[in-house]
C-alpha cells in the first residue's frame, strides 16, 4: 500500500447554500486541483436551531 504524505492543512469556510442553509465547506471552494479526483465536503453542525429553518 502506498501512503502519500500530507502536504497541507486547511480549514472550512461558513458559507450559506440552497435555501440558506448555513454549512462550513471544508473541501471544494479553493484549490481544488490539488485534490485528485475532486472532492466538496460540507460539515453541517449548530447550537442554533434557526441555521436550519431554511433547508
Amino acid at each position: 500500500m502506498h501512503v502519500k504524505p500530507i502536504k497541507r492543512i486547511t480549514g472550512g469556510a461558513v458559507q450559506y447554500d440552497g435555501a440558506g442553509v448555513k454549512l462550513v465547506r471544508v473541501i471544494g471552494y479553493h484549490d481544488v486541483q490539488e485534490f485528485d479526483p475532486f472532492l466538496m465536503l460540507d460539515a453541517f453542525d449548530s447550537a442554533d436551531p434557526k441555521d436550519y429553518l431554511a433547508g
